[in-house]
C-alpha cells in the first residue's frame, strides 16, 4: 500500500510516498480503503514540528487527520463491507498514523456513515471560508475520472446557491 510518511520534522521536503503492508484490523476495528483525504492546517503544523506532541517517538508517521472511504472489513461493527463512511480518528496524523494512505484500520467509533450518494471520489460537501472568515458548505462542481462535468446533488445544510470548481480550491482532496 502507499502511504505519505514522514520520518523528520519540517517543510514539506519532509513528505516521502513510501510502500508499507496494508494494516491488518484488530479486534474490534474496521478495515478502511481511503478514497479522498483531507489536508488540515494543524497536519502541517505538525509535520512542521510545531505542536506539543511533536517529538522523536512521534516519528516516523503518517500524516492526515481525515478522509473518506469504503468500508472492506466490517469485523464486529454495525458497517457492512461497501459502506462509505467518514474517518476521523483521535491522534491520527499527530500521535497514531492517520488518514494518508490507501488503507486505515480504525476504531468505530472513528468512523461516521456518509448517507448520502456524491459522484466520484469526493464523499463530502467541501467547506470553504467566506471573505469575512465564516464557513459555507455549497455544492461543487468538477470533472469524473471520465472527464464528464459532475456536480454535487447538494450539501446537509441545503446551501445549493453556490458552486465552485473542484480544478482549483473545491476542497476536494486527491487520491492517493
Amino acid at each position: 500500500m502507499h502511504a505519505v510518511q514522514y520520518q523528520a520534522y519540517g517543510g514539506y521536503q519532509e513528505n516521502r510516498v513510501v510502500d508499507l503492508p496494508v494494516p491488518m484490523a484488530r479486534d474490534g476495528e474496521v478495515l478502511v480503503q481511503m478514497r479522498t483525504v483531507g489536508v488540515n492546517p494543524l497536519d502541517n503544523t505538525f509535520r512542521a514540528g510545531h505542536h506539543p506532541a511533536a517529538n522523536a517517538q512521534n516519528l516516523p508517521r503518517i500524516g492526515g487527520q481525515t478522509g473518506v472511504g469504503v468500508v472492506v472489513e466490517k469485523g464486529q461493527s454495525s458497517f457492512a463491507a461497501g459502506d462509505r463512511v467518514i474517518v476521523f480518528g483521535a491522534g491520527f496524523g499527530r500521535t497514531a498514523d492517520g488518514t494518508w494512505r490507501e488503507y486505515v484500520a480504525a476504531s468505530p467509533a472513528a468512523l461516521s456513515p456518509v448517507s448520502y450518494r456524491l459522484p466520484g471520489a469526493n464523499g463530502i460537501c467541501p467547506v470553504s471560508a467566506r471573505p469575512d472568515g465564516s464557513r459555507s458548505r455549497h455544492r461543487w462542481r468538477g470533472r469524473d475520472g471520465n472527464g464528464a462535468d459532475r456536480r454535487s446533488p447538494g450539501c446537509l445544510d441545503g446551501n445549493l446557491d453556490r458552486q465552485h470548481d473542484s480544478e482549483g480550491t473545491a476542497g476536494a482532496g486527491r487520491r492517493l
